[in-house]
């Protein structure tokens, strides 16, 4: 099976639990067949589907090397789906949109290249952030200015 496809739960079509002992699956699986069985369902296509499932759940479950693997596969299945829901939730409530923005996004609002559509205005909802581009650490850089002051000017008039 795929890793991104869901596993069926093998389980949940036999009706039994995940303890179930090899003769309670057995004894699911028997009575299923005399439920679903193509004879008894006729042309009755969704019920003979079922049918093949059963089929299926039981060729993996009645084995018991296929069941351990089965339920190993099962099991790294949750974990990872458990692990990507936290990282998506921690990912939720810790980032906000300029939380790994570049200096150029966090002054100007959007991403170099990408255009307006990637705008974080004050009207988009978006969370302003604490650690905005100084403006007055650029000019002071460029133009010589101390704190907005004019007593770094170059040229200029003390």
């Amino acid at each position: 099976m795929q890793a991104e496809e869901k596993m069926k739960d093998y389980y949940a079509i036999l009706g039994v639990n995940e303890n179930a002992s090899a003769q309670e699956i057995k004894k699911a699986y028997r009575q299923l067949v005399k439920i679903y069985h193509p004879d008894v369902v006729k042309e009755d296509k969704e019920k003979i589907q079922r049918m093949y499932a059963i089929q299926e759940a039981y060729q993996y479950l009645s084995k018991e090397d296929s069941r351990k693997k089965y339920d190993e596969a099962r099991k790294k299945q949750a974990e990872k789906s458990t692990e990507r829901s936290k990282t998506g939730q921690e990912r939720q409530k810790d980032q906000h949109p300029f939380a790994t923005a570049s200096p150029f996004e966090q002054f100007f609002g959007f991403q170099a290249g990408k255009g307006m559509e990637t705008y974080h205005g004050k009207s988009s909802g978006a969370k302003q952030t604490s650690n905005r581009v100084q403006t007055d650490a650029i000019f002071s850089a460029f133009f010589g200015l101390n704190n907005g002051s004019s007593a770094g000017k170059k040229g200029g008039v003390s």
